[in-house]
Parts: C-alpha cells; structure tokens; sequence
C-alpha cells in the first residue's frame, strides 16, 4: 500500500479563497476514486523561487493505495492543478502497512 500526502492551497496567487465547490469537487472525486481520504486542518509554509519569499496556507489531504493505483491519483492531481489555478502541487508518498484494530483484535490489509 501505498500513503500518499498532498496539499491544495486555500486561496490563488491574487489572496482569494477559492470557492467552496472546488473543495467538494475534489473530496467526491477521493472518495469516488479511492474510497476515502482524510483532510487535515490548515497547515501554513513558505519557501523561495527566483529570489522572492512566498507563503501560503493548504489543507493536506491523505490517501491511502495500492501502487498500480497512483496513475489514479496522478490523473486527479493534474485536473487539480488545473481547477486551482496551480503550476505544480506538491506530493509526497511512502509505502505503508495499514492495519485495522478492532475490538476483537487487528487485522491486515485492510
């Protein structure tokens, strides 16, 4: 499996939030595509390009996959480029056992 992580900015390059309908275009899509996702709360950053300081603030969304299923993901991450407004996105993956823990005990590959 794989734990893949990735952040959508909440507002364009003009400081303007992007409209609700994106976000709930992008969350049917994970659940349609992956059959779920977690979303975590705002998290901020910053960094350099060409010598100027930028920042901005994201909500990082989490999925978890099989491999073969990453071309998938792939996919929805460049219409996701395309829908805010982004040159790139930034994504990060690791390969993960997933457990699920009940109260009679764990079980794998869930």
């Amino acid at each position: 499996m794989v734990k893949a992580a990735f952040l959508i900015p909440v507002k364009d390059n003009e400081d303007q939030p992007f409209p609700d309908e994106d976000f709930v275009w992008l969350r049917e899509e994970l659940v349609r595509r992956f059959e779920g996702f977690t979303r975590d709360r705002r998290v901020d950053g910053e960094w350099y390009e060409g010598g100027e300081r930028f920042a901005d603030e994201s909500f990082r969304y989490t999925v978890v996959l099989d491999e073969e299923r990453m071309p998938l993901l792939d996919e929805l991450l460049r219409s996701a480029c395309a829908r805010f407004r982004q040159e790139a996105l930034y994504l990060e993956t690791a390969r993960v056992e997933v457990r699920s823990v009940t109260p009679e005990g764990s079980k794998q590959g869930v």
